[in-house]
C-alpha cells in the first residue's frame, strides 16, 4: 500500500459494527483489526478521520456520542455525518470536506469503506479507495 498523509474512513460496517436497522442502538464495539490497524497509522503519523452517513432519524446527541467514541478509539482527529441524503454518500461533499478541513491532496488521501456508495463516492472525490475487508485484512 502506498504511504497516505490522510486516510478517511466509513462508521459503520467499516470501524464498527451495524446496528440494527437504522434507528438501532450503537454497541459501543470496534471490528476485529480495527484498532490495531488504527494504531499502527498514528504511530506512522498518518491523519485518520470519519465521514459517515446518518438517518435523519436518529437523535443528532446519539450520531455525535457514536462518532465521538469511535474517533477516541482509533485516534483520528475529526469526524464528519451527513443526514441530508442529498449529500450523502456517494456525493463526494464530505469527503472533499474533509480533505479541505486537513489541507489533503487528493493523491495522498485514501478512503476506506464496505459499501458500493463509499467506492463511488471516492470515485466522485478523486482520491484512492480500498474495501474495509481488504485494509484491516479481515471479514468486516
Amino acid at each position: 500500500m502506498k504511504d497516505y498523509s490522510l486516510i478517511i474512513f466509513d462508521a459503520d460496517g467499516t470501524l464498527t459494527p451495524f446496528r440494527d436497522g437504522e434507528l438501532g442502538p450503537f454497541s459501543f464495539t470496534l471490528l476485529p483489526g480495527v484498532i490495531e490497524k488504527c494504531r499502527q497509522l498514528e504511530d506512522d503519523g498518518v491523519l485518520m478521520c470519519i465521514a459517515s452517513n446518518q438517518s435523519a432519524r436518529r437523535p443528532i446527541c446519539e450520531i455525535a456520542a457514536q462518532l465521538e467514541w469511535t474517533k477516541a478509539q482509533i485516534g483520528a482527529r475529526h469526524y464528519d455525518f451527513q443526514m441530508n441524503p442529498l449529500y450523502q454518500k456517494p456525493n463526494p461533499a464530505m469527503l472533499l470536506g474533509d480533505m479541505d478541513w486537513f489541507s489533503a491532496d487528493k493523491k495522498d488521501t485514501l478512503f476506506v469503506g464496505d459499501q458500493p456508495t463509499d467506492q463511488e463516492a471516492a470515485a466522485a472525490a478523486g482520491v484512492d479507495f480500498m474495501w474495509a475487508k481488504d485494509f484491516f485484512g479481515s471479514e468486516q
